[in-house]
C-alpha cells in the first residue's frame, strides 16, 4: 500500500456556480470555456481539431483567463467567429471514436440531497451529446453505427455526483474528489482526455444508481440519507450480465449505505451509518430461454467458480478482513429452476474458502415462499430472527463532526491525523470516527431486483430504529431498556413501526421505492414489481404498477432489446474494446506551444493572416507558403515538441508553385530527445508531385511486410518506444529539375502521448491470484519487521564507538564487493530514482487507502451522552489546568527576581565552564564524526573504483569482440565474393540469406553492415535476400519449358539415364529429370513467390528446405535482435518518461488561480519546458531534466545534477514553455556550494531562434560586489537549517576528489595501492574539504537570483558555466590547481519567471486545394494511353504494358476500400520485365521502392523513373498497406 502524503487544502466559499461553455466557430473549431466554484479564474480548453485531443498549457492570457467573458473576447480577438454555444452546469466528459468526438454537458440536475456543511448531492435531470467532427481519420462505412448507440446510454434519473465530496468512499465521505474507487465511476473513460492534461477535477465522477436525503423536524433536526452505487465492472441487462463476467464480477453488483444525523446547537453533528451489498449470485452462470414465451432455464457454465476468488478479494480490500456474510433467497425445493444455482452457491463458498483465508459465511431463506405463506408480518418476523446475530456483530458505524472557520486549528488537526473535510461554505469539518462497521452482508435473489429490494427495505427497518434509539430521537414509544442495544430485533413487525416516528419509516420506503425503479429500469428496462408492499406507508405514494404488465415487458426487453442495450452500456463504460473497430489513439503533437529552436531562411512567405514572420508558421499556419531561396538545395526543419511524445507519424501539407517554386523531392526524418543526439528513421524517401494543398502522411513505425518477405534489410534500427522530443526534417531538391528553388507547406506531427494517468479500472480489475496476494501480505509483515528493526538500530547508532562502526561497515563492505564479484552490480539504493523521487512522490494510482473504511479509528464509545460529558470534562479540566499554571508561573517570577542578583556572578562562572566544555566536546564530536565520514567513505569509493575499472575492463572486452565480429563478417563476405567469381559470377539466393544470418549471429547492426559492404565496393542490393523474391509468371515459365529442345537422357551428372517418355521438368532449375532424380513431393518455391507447391529436383529440393531452414532462424534471430534493441531504447528512455510522469501527474504541477493583473510563471518548468541540446552527466548524476523540476516533487531530497570531471565549460540550452517577458532567473544551488577553488562564471543568453540568441547576463561569482551592470542585479540568498549536515555537504567533495586521484592508477596494482591511496588522500583531502567547506562563497542551498532592469522577449535561455582559465600558479597554488581539474559544474535548479507573451494559438485552416486535373495540365506530362493491364490479386501484382519504352514515371490514383485508410497501398516495388530475343525467356530488374503516403481517395502521386530505365513493361508489387485485410490498389498510369 502506497501511503498519500500530507497535504492540507484551504476551505472556500462558493461564489459563483460551476458552468461550462462548448463553443463552436465558423470554421469548426471546438473550444471549452470552464468557470469552476472553487477557483476564482476561467479556463480555456482548445479540442484539437485534428485527432480531438484536448490541448491546455495553463499560461495566463493564453487558455487561463478571469472570467468566461474575457475569454469569449480572446477567440474573437484571434478572428474565430462563434457559430454556436452549448452551455451546461457540469461536465460529465469527452471521448474520441474514430473521427467523432463527444461532449457530454449536464445542463440540469436536481440537489436531491443535501448535507452537512452546504455539501450537496446531484442527480442528472438532463444531459445533451455534443457530437465533434474531426479532421483526421477515415472510418470504415460499416462501423459508423457503433458510434450511435452510445448515445442511447440512459443518464437522466439514474446518475448523480457531488463536485465537493468524494462519493465513492463511505460516510461522511472524503473531500478529495480525485482519489475516488474507480469500481463506481462509470465515467472513467470520459474523464481520461481531461486527467491528461491536468483537468481531472474539471469532470465529475458519475455514480450510477440513488442518493437522497430527507430532514426531518423532530425533537432535533433529524436527517436520512440513503445511497446506492452501482459497480461498472459488469454493466449491462438482464439476461446478459448475469453472475460472473471474467472480470469476477457479478451482474447487478450494488452497495447500499443507510446515514442519519442530528445537528447540535454548536453545528457539530453526531452520525450512524450502515452498509451492505446485493447483486446476483456470485458464480458463473446465464439464462436460456428455448422460445419467447417458456421460462427461463437456468444454466451452470463450464468452470462455474473460476474468478470468484478476486470478487471475494476485492470486498476484503473494500470492506476489511471481517466476514462476509451472504444472504441467499432463492427457492432450494426439488424440480425448482432456481434450485441448481443454490446448490452451485454452495458449492463455491466451500470452493473459495479451500484457497482463501477468508471468514465467509452463507445463510438460506426463501423469502417469497414465506412472505405468501406466513403473511407479511411473519415473514418479516422470521427475516429479523435469521440475520439478528449477523446484524448484531456488524453493528453500526457512528462518528461526530465538529466544524471550525479557524485555517490554523483545522491545519494541526489535519497534521494529527486528524481527517478533514472541506466544506464549500467556507468551514472545516473536523471528523472523529468512534467505531465502525464489523462485517458486510450481501443479499441476493435471482436478478438482485424485486425480493431484494424488499427483503433488504425490512432489514433497513432495523437499522434505522437502532439509529434512532442511539441518537435519543424519533422513539415515540419508551422501549423495553435504555441501555440494550439491537433490542428491537426481539420486536414483532408491528411493535417495531409503533416505536418510530411515522415519518421515518416514511421516508425509508420513499428511498426504497425510487431505488427500487432506478436499478429495475437499469437492469430491465421496466418498474420495481412487489412495491405495493412499502407504498403501504403513506397515503401520499401513487399506487403500485401491475406487475402482470411488468412481466410481459421485460420479457420483450429480454428478447428484442437487450442485446443493444448491453452493448450501449459496455460502450460507454468501455470495457468491451473491440466495440470500438476504429478508434484512434493519436495525438496531434505539434499545435500551440510547439515552435522550431532553429532559424530557416526564406525569400517570400505568403499565408492568410498577419501574424509575424517565423519559423514556427510552418507548423501552425495550414495556408503557409514558405519559398525558399534560390539555388538552396537542402534545408533544415527542427520541430521541437511540447513534452516528450511516442512520433509516430508525420504529415507535410504539399506547397506547388510550378511557375515559380516546387515542393521538395526527398525527405530525411530524425527524431530524438536533443537537438544534437537524434535517430533518422526516414533516409532519402521521394516524396511525389501532387497537387497544391494535398496532405500525406508518413508513418515512422514500420509495419510488418505481408508479401512474403523475409524481414526488412534496410532496418533504421528505429522503434516506437523511443521517446522523442525533437523532430528534424530535411528538405531535400533533386539538382535534376529545371527548378531551382523550393517550396515548403505546414508540418503536422502526431503520435502518442506518454500514458501518464495509469489505467484505474484495469489496475482495479486485476486484482490478481489469490496466492500471490497472501503472499504480499507475508512480505509486507517481514518488510514492517525488517523496518522496526532497523529503527531500533538507528536508534542505537550514537552508542556505537568508531571501532565497532568500522567492523560493521568493514562487513557491508565485504558482503557488497562480494556481490559486486559475483553478479557484476552493486545495490543502487544510492541512485537518483531509488533514493528520491520514488519516495517523495505520491502514485495516485497504486494508492489504496481510499478503499478502507476509515483512515483513522479512535477508542470505541458508543453512548453519545458519555462522547459530550467527555468532551465538556476536558474541557473544564483544561481550564482549570491553566489556571493553576498560570499561578504557579507568577510565583515562581517573584522567587526568581528576588534570588537574581545573588546567583548572577555564580551563573556568570558556571555558564564559562559550560562553555568550555561545551567547545571540548563539539571538538570531540567534530573529530569522531570527521572520522566516522572517512570510515564510510573509504569504503564506499573503495566499491566505487572497483566496480568502474571492471565496467572499463568489461567495455574494452566488448569493443575488442566487436571489432573482432567486424573482420569475421568482412572476411565471410570476401570469401563467398571470390567463390561465386570463379564458379558462377553471380549470387545465388541461399549464399545471401547464409551471409545475413552470420552477421545477424554476429549481432552487426545494419549500419555497420552496409559500412563493410560500401568500402568493400559492393552495391548493397545484391546482398538484400528479399531481391531475390519476386513474381515469376508461371504461363510464360511453361512456354520456356515446351519449347525447350527436347533431352534424351537425364540431365543428373550421376544418372544419366534414357528418358524414354518418363520425363519431368524441375520448375526451379528448368532442367529436365528421370522420375527417380524428381523430388517424391512437389515443394513451395518461395523465391517465386507461388502459393502452389511445384515439381522440383531432389538437389533443388534441398536448397529450397536449407533456405527455409535459415529462413526461420533469421525471423528467430531478427525477432531476439529487436527485443534487445527496444529493450535498450525503453531502458534510455524510462528516465525521461519517469520524469514527466512525475511532473504531470503532480497536485503541485496544477495552475494557481488568477489573482493579480500580470501574472508571473515559471516557464522553465518541466515537461512542458525542456533541454534542447544534450548535457555532460556525471554517471551518479540525477538527468539534466531534473534542473526544470518544480521544486515541491523533490521535497527534502538531495539529489541535483553533476557534470563529469575535466569539463570547462558546459552549456545547458533551455526551451522555455511559452513566450516570456523575461524578468528573473533563479538558479538554485546544490546541498554542495561552492568555494573559491571551484565557484564558475556564468553567461546567460536568450532569445528566439539558434543562433540569433544574445547574451543579457555574465559575471563571475566570486566577485559580485566588483562588478556592476546597468542592465541586472545579482543577489544570493542563503538558505537555512543545513549548519548540521556536516556529512551531506563533505561526502561528496571527498568522493569526487578521492575518486579522480585514485581510479587511474590503480587499474594495474589495484589491491596494493588501494589502501595506501585512500589512506594518504583521504587525509589532505579532509581537512582541505573541511576548510574549504567552512569558507563556501556560494552557500549549499542557496539561490542565485539574476534580477534584469528591463523585460526581455525571448523563447530560449542558455546558462553557460564556465571554470577559471587556468594560469601560471607558484608551487602553493598547487592544491588549487588540482581541485579546478578535479572539480565539477553540480546545480539543484533552474527557474525562469516572467509575464506570458500573447501569441495566438490557434491554427489557420483555409487552404484552397488544387483539383486532380490541374496537376497533369501544370506538370505538363503526357498520359500513355492503350496500356495493357493484368491485375494477380493473390500476388497483389499488376502487370502493364505500353507500346512505348518511353516511360518516365507513373501516376497512382489513391483507393480505400470499405476498412478505410488502413487498405490503402504502403509499399510499392517496381520491376522492369524484359524478354530475350527470342521472346522466350522473362527476367525482371528492381528499378525502385516507392512508399506511398497515406493521403485521401482519388488523390494522384506522380513519381518519375530514373532516366536508367528502358522498357515498355513494368511491374508493381504491393508489399504492405498500413494494417488491413484488403488492398487497395487504385488506378496506376504510365506517363
Amino acid at each position: 500500500m502506497v501511503e498519500k502524503p500530507k497535504q492540507f487544502v484551504h476551505s472556500f466559499l462558493a461564489s459563483r456556480e460551476t458552468k461550462h461553455i462548448v463553443v463552436e466557430t465558423t470554421d469548426n473549431k471546438f473550444f471549452i470555456i470552464s468557470s469552476l466554484c472553487n477557483r476564482k479564474d476561467t479556463q480555456l480548453i482548445t479540442i484539437e481539431s485534428k485527432t480531438g485531443y484536448l490541448k491546455f498549457f495553463s499560461i495566463p492570457g493564453i487558455d487561463v483567463f478571469k472570467t468566461e467573458n474575457e475569454a469569449l473576447e480572446f477567440l474573437e480577438q484571434n478572428g474565430l467567429k462563434i457559430k454556436k454555444k452549448t452551455i451546461g452546469s457540469h461536465l460529465v466528459g469527452y471521448r474520441v471514436f474514430g473521427s467523432i468526438g463527444y461532449i457530454i454537458l449536464i445542463t440540469k440536475f436536481e440537489k436531491t440531497a443535501q448535507l452537512f456543511g452546504n455539501h450537496s448531492i446531484n442527480t442528472i435531470s438532463e444531459a445533451k451529446w455534443v457530437q465533434i467532427n474531426l479532421e483526421y481519420s477515415f472510418p470504415p462505412k460499416k462501423d459508423e453505427t457503433n458510434y450511435e448507440k452510445i448515445l442511447k446510454f440512459p443518464l437522466e434519473s439514474v446518475h448523480f455526483y457531488s463536485e465537493t465530496l468524494n462519493l465513492t468512499s463511505f460516510f461522511p465521505f472524503s473531500s478529495d474528489v480525485e482519489i475516488y474507487n474507480p469500481e463506481f465511476c462509470w465515467n472513467i473513460q470520459w474523464r481520461k482526455l481531461f486527467e491528461n492534461v491536468g483537468l481531472g477535477k474539471w469532470c465529475i465522477v458519475m455514480l450510477q444508481g440513488i442518493a437522497n436525503s430527507k430532514k426531518i423536524d423532530l425533537s432535533k433536526p433529524f436527517y436520512m440519507m440513503f445511497l446506492t452505487r452501482k459497480t461498472n465492472l459488469n454493466p449491462g441487462t438482464r439476461y446478459h450480465a448475469r453472475g460472473l463476467n471474467d472480470l469476477g464480477e457479478p451482474g447487478n453488483e450494488i452497495e447500499c449505505e443507510l446515514a442519519s444525523w442530528i445537528e447540535f446547537s454548536d453545528n457539530s453533528i453526531q452520525w450512524f451509518s450502515h452498509f451492505c451489498r446485493r447483486g446476483t449470485v456470485p458464480i458463473r452462470w446465464a439464462t436460456h430461454l428455448k422460445t419467447q414465451v417458456s421460462g427461463p432455464e437456468f444454466v451452470i457454465k463450464p468452470d462455474p467458480y473460476h474468478c470468484s476468488d478476486q470478487y471475494y478479494l476485492r470486498l476484503l480490500k473494500r470492506f476489511g478482513e471481517h466476514r462476509i456474510t451472504c444472504f441467499n433467497m432463492l427457492k432450494c425445493v426439488p424440480s425448482h429452476y432456481e434450485t441448481i444455482l443454490t446448490e452451485s452457491f454452495h458449492e463455491s463458498i466451500k470452493h473459495v474458502k479451500s484457497i482463501l483465508d477468508i471468514d465467509l459465511k452463507l445463510l438460506n431463506l426463501d423469502w417469497n415462499s414465506n412472505l405468501r405463506k406466513l403473511g407479511k408480518e411473519k415473514a418479516v418476523k422470521g427475516l429479523w430472527l435469521s440475520l439478528e446475530s449477523t446484524i448484531m456483530n456488524q453493528d453500526l458505524n457512528d462518528g461526530l463532526i465538529t466544524f471550525t472557520k479557524d485555517t490554523q486549528k483545522a491545519k494541526n488537526m489535519f497534521e494529527n491525523n486528524t481527517q478533514v473535510i472541506i466544506c464549500p461554505n467556507g468551514s472545516y469539518g473536523l471528523s472523529k470516527i468512534t467505531s465502525k462497521q464489523n462485517g458486510i452482508t450481501r443479499f441476493n435473489c435471482a436478478d438482485s431486483l424485486d425480493r431484494t429490494n424488499v427483503a433488504t427495505f425490512f432489514v433497513y427497518h432495523q437499522v434505522i430504529a437502532e439509529m434512532c434509539f442511539r441518537l435519543q430521537i424519533g422513539i415515540v414509544k419508551k422501549p423495553k431498556s435504555v441501555k440494550e442495544y439491537w433490542q428491537f430485533l426481539n420486536c414483532e413487525y408491528d411493535e417495531l413501526r409503533s416505536y418510530l416516528d411515522p415519518r421515518i419509516l416514511k421516508t425509508l420506503a420513499k428511498f426504497f421505492i425510487i431505488n427500487g425503479d432506478v436499478t429495475s429500469f437499469l437492469y430491465t428496462n421496466s418498474l420495481a414489481m412487489h412495491t405495493s408492499i412499502m407504498r403501504e406507508y403513506s397515503t401520499e405514494f401513487s399506487p403500485a404498477p401491475n406487475n402482470k404488465m411488468i412481466v410481459v415487458k421485460r420479457r420483450l426487453q429480454n428478447v428484442h432489446f437487450d442485446e443493444s442495450r448491453q452493448k450501449t452500456f459496455k460502450l460507454f463504460v468501455g470495457i468491451e474494446k473491440n466495440l470500438i473497430l476504429n478508434q484512434v489513439d493519436l495525438s496531434h503533437l505539434s499545435g500551440f506551444s510547439t515552435f522550431c529552436p532553429k532559424y530557416i531562411n526564406y525569400e517570400k512567405v505568403y499565408f492568410n493572416n498577419n501574424t509575424e514572420i517565423q519559423p514556427e508558421c510552418l507548423i501552425r499556419n495550414t495556408s503557409i507558403k514558405w519559398i525558399c531561396p534560390l539555388n538552396l538545395p537542402i534545408t533544415e526543419l527542427y520541430v521541437y515538441l511540447p513534452q516528450p511524445s511516442y512520433i509516430t507519424e508525420i504529415c507535410l501539407t504539399i506547397r506547388n508553385d510550378f511557375e515559380n517554386a516546387i515542393s521538395p523531392s526527398f525527405i530525411d526524418i530524425f527524431i530524438g530527445s536533443y537537438m544534437d543526439n537524434m535517430v533518422k528513421v526516414f533516409n532519402q524517401v521521394m516524396l511525389p508531385i501532387c497537387a497544391d494543398g494535398t496532405q500525406l502522411h508518413f508513418n515512422l513505425v514500420q509495419n510488418e511486410d505481408v508479401s512474403g518477405l523475409i524481414y526488412d534489410f534496410e532496418d533504421s534500427n528505429f522503434s516506437l518506444d523511443l521517446l522523442s522530443r525533437v523532430v528534424l526534417i530535411i528538405f531535400h531538391l533533386d539538382e535534376s529539375i529545371d527548378s531551382n528553388q523550393m517550396c515548403l507547406g505546414k508540418v503536422d506531427v502526431y503520435g502518442k502521448i506518454p500514458k501518464i494517468f495509469s489505467e484505474r479500472l484495469e489496475n482495479f480489475m486485476n486484482c490478481g491470484d489469490s496466492k500471490q496476494i497472501e503472499k504480499s501480505n507475508q512480505d509486507n509483515k517481514e518488510n514492517e519487521n525488517i523496518k522496526n528493526e532497523n529503527i531500533k538500530n538507528e536508534n542505537n547508532e550514537n552508542n556505537i564507538n568508531e571501532t565497532e562502526e568500522y567492523s560493521i561497515l568493514k562487513e557491508k563492505e565485504q558482503k557488497l564487493i562480494d556481490d559486486f564479484e559475483q553478479y557484476g552490480f552493486i545495490s543502487q539504493n544510492d541512485q537518483f530514482w531509488n533514493s528520491s523521487l520514488n519516495m517523495n512522490i505520491y502514485d495516485e494510482d497504486d494508492d489504496d487507502s481510499n478503499d478502507s473504511l476509515f483512515d483513522s479509528l479512535s477508542s470505541s464509545t458508543s453512548e453519545l451522552d458519555n462522547i459530550r460529558q467527555n468532551i465538556e470534562n476536558q474541557n473544564q479540566n483544561q481550564n482549570q489546568n491553566q489556571n493553576q499554571n498560570q499561578i504557579k508561573i507568577e510565583n515562581r517570577i517573584e522567587i526568581e527576581n528576588q534570588n537574581q542578583n545573588q546567583n548572577q556572578n555564580q551563573n556568570q562562572n558556571r555558564i564559562e565552564n559550560q562553555n568550555e566544555n561545551q567547545n571540548e566536546n563539539q571538538n570531540q564530536n567534530q573529530n569522531q564524526n570527521q572520522n566516522q565520514i572517512k570510515i564510510k567513505i573509504k569504503i564506499k569509493i573503495k566499491i566505487k573504483i572497483k566496480m568502474k575499472i571492471k565496467i572499463k575492463n568489461q567495455n574494452q572486452k566488448q569493443s575488442d569482440l566487436k571489432k573482432n565480429d567486424l573482420e569475421k563478417y568482412e572476411s565471410e563476405v570476401k570469401k563467398l565474393y571470390s567463390k561465386t567469381k570463379k564458379k558462377r559470377n553471380k549470387f545465388l539466393f541461399l549464399d545471401v540469406l547464409k551471409l545475413e544470418e552470420k552477421r545477424i549471429r554476429l549481432g552487426l547492426l545494419t549500419e555497420e553492415r552496409d559500412l563493410i559492404l560500401t568500402n568493400l565496393k559492393h552495391r548493397l542490393q545484391v546482398f538484400n535476400p528479399n531481391s531475390f523474391i519476386f513474381f515469376r509468371d508461371k504461363k510464360a515459365t511453361g512456354n520456356f519449358l515446351r519449347n525447350q529442345q527436347k533431352i534424351q537422357n537425364c540431365m543428373n551428372p550421376k544418372c544419366g539415364a534414357p528418358l524414354d517418355g518418363q520425363q519431368s521438368n524441375c520448375l526451379y532449375c528448368f532442367k529436365t529429370f528421370c522420375s527417380k532424380c524428381m523430388n517424391p513431393e512437389p515443394i513451395q518455391i518461395r523465391e517465386y513467390m507461388w502459393n502452389d507447391k511445384v515439381p522440383v529436383c531432389v538437389s533443388c529440393a534441398q536448397i529450397i528446405k536449407e533456405q527455409e531452414d535459415i529462413i526461420q532462424k533469421i525471423k528467430i534471430l531478427i525477432k531476439k535482435m529487436n527485443e534487445k534493441r527496444n529493450e535498450k531504447i525503453i531502458n534510455q528512455s524510462e528516465t525521461i518518461f519517469n520524469l514527466t510522469k512525475i511532473a504531470l501527474k503532480s497536485k503541485w504541477n496544477q495552475f494557481s488561480n488568477i489573482e493579480e493583473e500580470n501574472e508571473i510563471i515559471n516557464a522553465a518548468e518541466y515537461p512542458y519546458a525542456g533541454i534542447l541540446e544534450s548535457v555532460p552527466t556525471n554517471e551518479n548524476s540525477a538527468p539534466v531534466e531534473y534542473l526544470l523540476l518544480p521544486r515541491p516533487l523533490i521535497g527534502n531530497s538531495l539529489e541535483f545534477w553533476q557534470s563529469p570531471v575535466g569539463h570547462s565549460s558546459v552549456k545547458i540550452l533551455i526551451a522555455l514553455r511559452c513566450q516570456i517577458q523575461l524578468e528573473n532567473i533563479c538558479i538554485h544551488v546544490d546541498k554542495l556550494g561552492y568555494t573559491k577553488n571551484d565557484i564558475p562564471k556564468i553567461k546567460i543568453l536568450a532569445g528566439f531562434v539558434i543562433p540569433n540568441l544574445s547574451i543579457i547576463a555574465k559575471c563571475h561569482l566570486q566577485n559580485l560586489n566588483d562588478q556592476n551592470c546597468d542592465d541586472f542585479v545579482v543577489s544570493i540568498e542563503e538558505s537555512k537549517g543545513l549548519e548540521n549536515n556536516l556529512e551531506n555537504n563533505l561526502e561528496n567533495n571527498l568522493e569526487n576528489n578521492l575518486e579522480n586521484n585514485l581510479e587511474n592508477n590503480l587499474e594495474n596494482n589495484l589491491e596494493n595501492n588501494l589502501e595506501n591511496n585512500l589512506e594518504n588522500n583521504s587525509e589532505n583531502n579532509l581537512e582541505n574539504n573541511l576548510e574549504n567547506n567552512s569558507k563556501k562563497i556560494i552557500p549549499p542551498k542557496s539561490i542565485i537570483n539574476f534580477k534584469f532592469k528591463n523585460k526581455i522577449e525571448c523563447r530560449i535561455i542558455s546558462l553557460v558555466l564556465e571554470k577559471e582559465k587556468e594560469k601560471e600558479k607558484s608551487k602553493n597554488e598547487n592544491t588549487l590547481e588540482i581541485n579546478q581539474n578535479q572539480s565539477t559544474f553540480h546545480l539543484e535548479q533552474i527557474c525562469a519567471y516572467g509575464n506570458p507573451i500573447k501569441e495566438t494559438p490557434f491554427e489557420s485552416t483555409n487552404l484552397q486545394i488544387q483539383t486532380q486535373q490541374d496537376l497533369v495540365r501544370m506538370t505538363n506530362v503526357n498520359i500513355l494511353k492503350n496500356l495493357e493491364y493484368r491485375y494477380v490479386p493473390e500476388r497483389k501484382c499488376l502487370y502493364i504494358k505500353a507500346k512505348t519504352k518511353k516511360i518516365q514515371g507513373f501516376i497512382i490514383s489513391i483507393a480505400h476500400s470499405e476498412e478505410g485508410y488502413i487498405s490503402q497501398i504502403k509499399t510499392l516495388i517496381l520491376n522492369s520485365i524484359r524478354k530475350s530475343h527470342r521472346r522466350k525467356q522473362v527476367t525482371q530488374k528492381l528499378v525502385g521502392k516507392f512508399i506511398i503516403p497515406r493521403t485521401k481517395p482519388l488523390t494522384l502521386l506522380m513519381y518519375y523513373l530514373p532516366k536508367t530505365f528502358h522498357g515498355n513493361q513494368v511491374l508493381f508489387e504491393c508489399l504492405a498497406n498500413y494494417g488491413g485485410k484488403d488492398f487497395a490498389f487504385g488506378k496506376i498510369s504510365l506517363f
